[in-house]
This record gives structure tokens, sequence and C-alpha cells, in this order.
């Protein structure tokens, strides 16, 4: 009865063994023919990457790599040393490098500047430096240095071919770094504020915010996602050579999205100063003013095209009969045009200076409608409350006399009503008396404390008092070396000797102040900490 199906699958099973046998002798042969084909065919040549590792002259020991089988990293690196490195080219004698160098020429070129660079850092003194190269000494950025930083950055990038062409990149303009420098110093940003641009490109305009105002955080958001990566790869050459040169900037971020979904909102609620280029998408009007309606007060918003309906363009106003409607502009304050100074060509999409429009988020007017109208409403009920409190007054004399009731009023009319008030008692505040200040523990005149890390004895005085223990902590580590900056210059000094001889050298006639311990554990609360450590047991800081 079974023995039928157990032949069936026999069979089924004697059929899969002589498939699997006939696979298992083709993948042989074919890795058979395989082996023969490598043995036979040479291999291609593994091309090794050429990368040059540039010294930095303003920061001694920070350096900068670049491929030169790329050809806009080789480039940018050619402009950087003949543009920002020309002195010591002129110095040593050194011609400049060119783009029809080889690799392995310009390998070579490099590795002799860093021998001058070296040689460079051994001899210069503070004053040749700072003839060498001007405001680029500075760890701060001016206009004129942010700009020369940008062009190596985006020569090394090459955003350049982002706008039009080949690309197929559906790119508007961009507003000029000069434009958004002016605009920012107009309105006061500063770094606590936060920075987002809409439709950011590549970054420019981030990088210019973050570099000349330190703001807490500059980002922005692109639509397009080739733009979008070439701003990646911008921002990552401006951050390294940001560091190279020395200078200080703020967050810089970017993403890749569309602003008007609900999960990008944040970003732009949360920031203080909004940049919008809209007049390359007017379509988004209506919904980033649905957006604008949840951001902080005091938020700034400068945009290139208007947000509100214009009542006389050529003049600059805006027509209140038709926007009292909208609800952005209740609770918002319309800056006339012309707030913001303009720079000559201050976008790359026309020769004349593109105007732009300033508002300021200034709070929910219907919230205020509403507290002044509960304000009148307890006033009405105030007096309403007065007039059934009022009583008549009637006399003693008009009691006591036995007239007709009907005949004559016993009421006295025509006499002023007055209510009196009784204040009431103010309870006295009890007077709350003035602590002593908390004392610091130190140890008497004239006692020697010595050093818990190098045992170096100090003799405490009442002139010197703390300070001159200060001084000795900062020997113990470098972390806190930024407190002896200059602080009208900005010049990294480094140490108190140090900061003493530049304001010498640099600034005479000016006091120098602004270096007391108070403003030393503001900067560096760890501070404290560290001047436990070296003298703790004895005084208190």
């Amino acid at each position: 009865m079974f023995l039928l199906p157990f032949l069936h699958t026999f069979n089924w099973v004697d059929d899969l063994i002589t498939v699997d046998e006939k696979w298992i002798s083709y993948s042989i042969s074919v890795r058979k023919a395989i082996m023969y084909s490598q043995s036979t065919t040479t291999a291609a040549p593994i091309v090794p990457l050429a990368v040059a590792r540039l010294h930095s002259v303003f920061v001694k020991g920070e350096l900068m790599d670049f491929v030169l089988t790329d050809h806009h990293q080789k480039s940018g690196l050619v402009l950087l040393i003949t543009r920002r490195m020309a002195p010591i080219l002129d110095i040593y004698g050194l011609e400049a490098p060119t783009m029809h160098m080889t690799s392995e020429e310009l390998l070579e070129y490099v590795d002799n500047l860093n021998t001058l660079v070296s040689d460079f850092h051994k001899k210069v003194t503070p004053k040749q430096f700072k003839y060498c190269f001007g405001d680029f000494i500075l760890d701060r950025c001016t206009i004129a240095t942010l700009m020369e930083i940008l062009e190596i950055s985006k020569e090394c990038t090459d955003v350049g071919s982002l706008r039009g062409g080949a690309t197929g990149a559906m790119v508007f303009g961009n507003l000029s770094e000069k434009q958004m420098a002016r605009t920012c110093e107009e309105l006061k940003i500063g770094k606590k504020d936060k920075f987002f641009d809409i439709g950011c490109g590549y970054g420019q305009l981030m990088c210019t915010v973050a570099s000349l105002t330190e703001a807490k955080e500059s980002a922005g958001i692109e639509y397009q996602d080739h733009i979008y990566q070439a701003g990646v790869l911008h921002l990552r050459f401006f951050k390294m050579l940001m560091k190279f040169f020395g200078k200080r900037h703020g967050r810089i971020t970017i993403e890749c999205g569309d602003v008007t979904k609900e999960e990008n909102h944040a970003m732009v609620t949360s920031s203080s100063f909004i940049f919008a280029n809209n007049i390359a998408f007017r379509d988004l009007n209506d919904q980033l003013k649905k957006i604008f309606l949840k951001c902080q007060n005091a938020t700034q918003i400068v945009s290139t095209d208007p947000f509100f309906s214009m009542r006389n363009c050529k003049e600059g106003k805006f027509d209140t009969h038709i926007n009292k409607k909208d609800e952005l502009y209740k609770i918002c304050e319309v800056k006339p045009v012309g707030t913001l100074t303009l720079t000559d060509q201050n976008s790359d999409w026309k020769t004349k200076s593109t105007s732009l429009y300033l508002i300021k988020i200034k709070g929910n007017a219907s919230t205020e409608e509403e507290k002044s109208d509960e304000e009148m409403e307890d006033d009405e009920e105030t007096n309403e409350n007065i007039k059934n409190d009022t009583v008549d007054v009637v006399s003693e004399g008009n009691r006591n006399k036995k007239d007709d009731i009907g005949r004559k009023s016993k009421r006295i009319a025509r006499r002023p009503l007055t209510v009196k008030f009784k204040a009431q008692k103010v309870q006295k505040s009890q007077r709350i008396p003035p602590q002593k200040p908390i004392e610091l523990r130190k140890p008497a005149c004239e006692t020697e404390v010595p050093c818990q890390k190098c045992l170096t004895k100090i003799k405490f005085s009442k002139k010197g008092g703390r300070n001159q223990f200060v001084l000795h902590a900062f020997i113990h580590s470098d972390q806190f070396a930024a407190f002896w900056d200059c602080q009208l210059c900005g010049f990294r000094c480094g140490s108190f000797q140090r900061c003493r001889d530049h304001y010498k050298d640099h600034h005479q006639g000016i006091q120098r102040a602004g270096y007391g311990t108070q403003r030393l554990l503001q900067m560096f609360p760890k501070f404290k900490e560290h001047f436990a450590t070296c003298f703790g047991d004895h005084i208190e800081l």
C-alpha cells in the first residue's frame, strides 16, 4: 500500500542527487576557468594617493592635508600658499607653486616649505609676525580675512559650478557675505543668538555669521540634495581652514530637507535670527508665515521679498488695510524698507542691490486685547458695586417733623455722595539683618605656603595677597592660557608676563584691566579646582 509512494520518493531523491552532482561539477569548472584567466591577465596598477601635509604659519603645530589627485584640492593648496604664505616665500626666496607642477614636485615643494615654516617660528618676533601677516595673527575673523578664507574653501570644493551650467542646478543666487556682515552688525547679533538660513545653499552665510559674531549656533536647511552634499564638503574644508589659521567660530550645521515639513519647524522657531532668500521661492511665503507664528518674541526675520502686501513698492509702504487681517502681521513689528543698510551689489543675481525686509516678532496681539477687555469688565463691576452700596442720607431734623409725608420729601437732594474706603493695613516688613561676607581661608602674613605639586614655597604678604599664588598655579596647566589674551586686539599672549609686555609694546598709554580673579573664575570655573590641588590646604580661592 505504501510501496508506490515510497518508490516515487526514492526516484525524486535520485534525481536531486544527480542535479547536485552536475551543479558541483559545473561550479568547479567555472572556478578553474576564472583561476586560469587570472593567471594569464595582468592586474591593473594601484595608483598611490598623494597627500600634501602643509604646516601652519599662524598656529604652531597645526597642519592641513590636501589630496593632490583631486584637481580642486590641488588648486586650493596653490591658492593658499601663494596668497597667505607669500611673506615666507619672499623672506626665504622661494618661488610660488603653480598648477603645472606634478604631484611629486608639489609634494617635494611642500616638504621644503614646512622646513622653512619651522625655521620661521624659531626666529620671528611678535612685531615681525604682525608686520608680515597683519590681521591674520588675530584669533578672530575680520570681514577681509573671512573673505580670503572663504575663497580658498570654495576653491577646494568647486562650489562655483553649482549655479546653473552643465550641472543643471536650480540655484537662484546668493546674498553677499559683506551684506550679511553689515546686517549682523546693525541687528547686534552676538554669541547668545541662533542663526537659521532657509535655503542655505552651500552655507556661505552660515560661515559668515558663525565667524564674525561667534553666534551660539548657525544652521541652515537646503532642499536640493546635490547642493547639500556640496555644502557638507565646503563646511568641512572651511572648519579645517579656520583651525589652520587659528580663528574662532560658532557651531555650524547644515541639514537636507523641506522646511515646510513639521519635523523641521523646531529648527526655525528656536532661532533668534532668521534669513530667507524667499525671492527664489515666493510660493512658500504663506507656509513660512504659519511657521513664523510659533517663533519666540524678539525674533528678527530678514527676507529678500516682503511677506506682506505693499501699497507703494517704490516708497516701500505697506498696505495696512489688507495686512491687518494677517495673523503674522498682528504679532510682529514691520520695519520700514530702508531700515537695513544695503551694500554695493549685495547679491550675485543682479548688479543693483537687492532690498532687504525686516520684521520683528513682538507678541500675540489677541492676548493683549483679551487682557484689556477683562480689565474694562472689572472696572464696570466695581462701578456697579459702588452704586448699589450708596445710601440716601436723611437728616435728624426732618425725622422729627410731623408734616405730611406725601407733600414733602424727607430726603436731602442735590447733595454729592461720597464713598469712603478704608485702606487695608499693611504689615511692616521685618528688617533682615545684613549678612556678613564670607571670609575665605588664608594664612597669616609672612607665612610660607608650599605648593602641593612642586613644593615651591611662597611667602604670603598683605600686598600680594592671593594673586602671587594664582600666578603660580598657571604654571602647572596650559588649559587656562586663553585668560591672558589681549582684550583689545585678541593677540594670544599665553602668560601674565607676555600680556604685560604686549600692552607696553602695542597699546601704550592704555591701562591693562580686566585680568582679576573674579573674571578668571567666570571664564574658567574649573580653575578653582585646579588652584585647590596646588594650595587648597592653606588658601581658599
